[in-house]
């Protein structure tokens, strides 16, 4: 049997509100979409909306009269939720729980339960009216919401991971292509200064014997004298001397550059001389391009930088052999191939100029430089990693840009512009 509206009537004795019939208001709740309970003070039901029983998958007629507890059994109420429930109850106050409960389809469900007494004129509640608000939807949405999150930063960790090891694997591929070049670099003021030392201790014996002839006989001596060339001797020791420091001056060069180059990367930033950088640069990667290409440098008083140094030094190694290689595969060598570099402080910018009179590239290929492993080298040549690693330290880690102008057949250069104050 249907619900009579006189059992909301008893529930409230109120008049209804002007113009307003019991069966409208009846019919209001059961249009509903939230689920309407109201119980007496020892937990019966005397009322029930539609949405509440087809929820449950009961008649709404069997609902009355029936405990509360039938009904929540049916949703996860803990035991602190229910002591706390019991207890608002109890003093005659409302409150508000969220609960997850099953709909009689089996799907799972969450509810924004709100318990609220309605007080007779003595201050204790009759009845409690609790209203249900479905939010599964809300919850799905979050649940998610916080999924996609978790798994964009999963994909950026990833993203982060993966530019760690390009750039760890470009600067080994950059370290492996030098070393023979600075093993060779050192071995030649090595030889040079063996050569000069083996010299000068020839020539030390022959001095020797020098002295020790004139001591026991001064005619001898000058015998012995001349036969060891002493005057020639006297001559070229002094130079071999000097030859042999130059030599050992270079080697000092090459290890302070090196040193200077492979200096540790870190997040840490300190202010840089982006001259001296790029000194260091062209000390440690000589071999990659003196029988190639003449430097020409043009190099402006430039302010101290704020900069991974590190970083900036494998650009600027990577400008340079790309520089090199240009000139090598136009067909030019160290007389007629030039790599011009210049650096100018431009209002709040240092500009970084790297310009080769290469092959230059194509205008096909020129919006693809600058993407992960493209390259317009032959195979085992090189992997495409250096400019797209560039182009994201001077861009993503320093906020400055990276910009290239190439003319086939003429030449490429490519602009670096460093922000003096960083981001």
């Amino acid at each position: 049997m249907a619900v009579a509206p006189e059992s909301i009537q008893s529930a409230f004795p109120v008049a209804d509100p002007p113009g307003v019939d019991s069966r409208l208001l009846h019919a209001a709740l059961d249009a509903s979409e939230h689920h309407v309970l109201i119980t007496d003070r020892k937990g019966r039901i005397v009322f029930a909306n539609q949405s509440l029983a087809e929820r449950h998958g009961r008649v709404r007629d069997e609902l009355i009269g029936e405990s509360v507890e039938q009904i929540m059994r049916t949703d996860n109420h803990s035991p602190s939720q229910l002591e706390k429930m019991r207890q608002a109850m109890r003093e005659n106050r409302p409150i508000r729980v969220v609960v997850q409960g099953v709909h009689s389809t089996g799907r799972p469900l969450w509810l924004s339960l709100n318990i609220t007494p309605i007080l007779s004129s003595d201050g204790r509640a009759g009845h409690f009216v609790g209203i249900a608000t479905d939010i599964t939807q809300s919850i799905e949405d979050s649940r998610i919401k916080k999924e996609l999150q978790d798994r964009v930063e999963s994909r950026e960790q990833e993203r982060d991971r993966l530019a760690l090891e390009l750039r760890m694997a470009q600067k080994l591929e950059a370290v492996g292509r030098l070393a023979a070049g600075v093993a060779h670099e050192i071995n030649t003021p090595m030889q040079y200064v063996s050569d000069n030392v083996t010299f000068l201790s020839q020539s030390v014996d022959d001095l020797a014997n020098v002295i020790g002839a004139y001591r026991s006989d001064r005619e001898h001596g000058d015998e012995v004298a001349a036969a060891v060339e002493a005057d020639y001797l006297l001559t070229e020791l002094p130079m071999a001397m000097q030859r042999a420091r130059d030599g050992l001056k270079r080697v000092t060069d090459i290890v302070r550059a090196m040193k200077e180059f492979s200096h540790p990367n870190s997040e840490a930033r300190s202010s840089a001389e982006i001259n001296k950088a790029i000194a260091t640069t062209l000390e440690v990667a000589r071999s990659e391009y003196k029988h190639v290409a003449a430097i020409e440098l043009d190099l402006g008083p430039l302010p101290l930088v704020p900069c991974n140094v590190g970083e900036l030094n494998q650009v600027f190694l990577n400008l340079l052999v790309n520089a090199a290689h240009a000139i090598q595969a136009a067909g030019k060598d160290v007389t007629t191939g030039r790599i011009r570099i210049a650096t100018r402080h431009s209002g709040a910018d240092l500009e970084i100029d790297f310009e080769d009179n290469g092959c230059g590239i194509e205008a096909a290929n020129v919006e693809k430089i600058f993407d992960p492993f493209f390259t317009t080298k032959e195979v085992g040549k090189g992997t495409g990693q250096g400019l797209a690693i560039s182009r994201s330290i001077v861009v993503d880690r320093h906020g400055g840009t990276l910009e290239v102008h190439s003319v086939v057949g003429t030449g490429t250069r490519f602009t670096i512009r460093l922000p003096v104050t960083p981001p």
